[in-house]
């Protein structure tokens, strides 16, 4: 895997140069722990207890084969929708 197979959110970026709080929440919660809408829901609301708490949210996810760090709400929501999502192990990222 290239350094640039791996897509952090401007946000995120920003986050960690300044040395903030950053908590990294897995997309399985969205694309196989429950079903639609319940997943979107839930991701949205994960992410806004982080914040609450003064820390910023980092989903991750594998996303047309690269690492995405830092989905939006509109990003989790359209993850939540999609039936094309598989898991990924940390064997299967070479």
């Amino acid at each position: 895997m290239k350094p640039t197979d791996v897509q952090i959110s401007p946000e995120i970026a920003a986050a960690m140069a300044e040395g903030h709080a950053v908590v990294a929440l897995e997309s399985t919660l969205i694309t196989h722990g429950l079903p639609w809408p319940e997943n979107a829901s839930t991701a949205i609301d994960a992410q806004r207890a982080v914040r609450a708490s003064g820390s910023v949210p980092a989903t991750f996810a594998v996303v047309g084969g690269s690492i995405r760090v830092g989905f939006s709400a509109g990003e989790s929501e359209a993850v939540g929708r999609s039936c094309w999502f598989v898991r990924v192990w940390g064997r299967d990222l070479a």
